[in-house]
């Protein structure tokens, strides 16, 4: 996804309010083409010594 300025925020705003709301709801988020083409991803927190640590696991790969 190309870095552009504030002007792009009304493009992105809803997958990443969804991404919250899917986090909220199931504890992780998925993404299929939403971002870039042809690519998928998944991904969850880490959360280690009771929030001392958080963490990113994620995977992404071919939508093909």
């Amino acid at each position: 996804m190309p870095r552009q300025g504030s002007d792009y925020w009304p493009a992105i705003e809803k997958p990443i309010r969804k991404s919250l709301d899917e986090y909220a709801n199931v504890g992780f988020c998925l993404f299929e083409e939403e971002w870039e083409r042809e690519a998928s991803a998944v991904a969850i927190p880490l959360i280690l010594e009771e929030g001392a640590e958080v963490m990113a696991i994620n995977c992404g790969g071919s939508s093909l």
